[in-house]
């Protein structure tokens, strides 16, 4: 879950600007097996984990990376854009991304907030297969 929900925050953060709505919303979902099924804003594509400790990405044809090697850090490589998120064992997880930094905070509910490089977002999961996006982006 953690790994979709950054994939869907890179995702943003690196095509943001080519998306023309002020508020982006997506889902990601997952019916059980390796493979979570991501539509953001129209842009389809999954993250796959094999058993390993690197996840797959391919979003809207961009293709990447998420590996964990055991500590408190992930590394991204999401087409070609490096980034780590890390989580020091609270409630936020503070992600750098291609050098635009942010934070994923969950106060024990059913959402996830998001601010990366000032667009903000929320990641709502209802006790499903699904977690629904939402992110408002400002045009520049």
């Amino acid at each position: 879950m953690k790994s979709l929900i950054i994939t869907t925050m890179i995702t943003i953060a690196t095509f943001g600007s080519h998306l023309s709505a002020q508020s982006i919303y997506g889902t990601s979902t997952n019916y059980g097996g390796n493979t979570t099924y991501h539509n953001i804003g129209g842009a389809y594509g999954t993250s796959t984990n094999y058993g390993g400790n690197t996840t797959y990405h391919n979003l809207g044809s961009t293709y990447g990376t998420s590996t964990n090697y055991g500590g408190n850090s992930t590394y991204h490589n999401i087409g070609g854009t490096y980034g780590t998120s890390t989580n020091y064992g609270g409630n936020t997880t503070y992600h750098n991304i291609g050098g635009t930094y942010g934070t994923s905070t969950n106060y024990g509910g059913n959402s996830t907030y998001h601010n990366i490089g000032g667009t903000y977002g929320t990641s709502t999961n209802y006790g499903g297969n699904t977690t629904y996006h939402k992110f408002n982006k400002w045009p520049k």
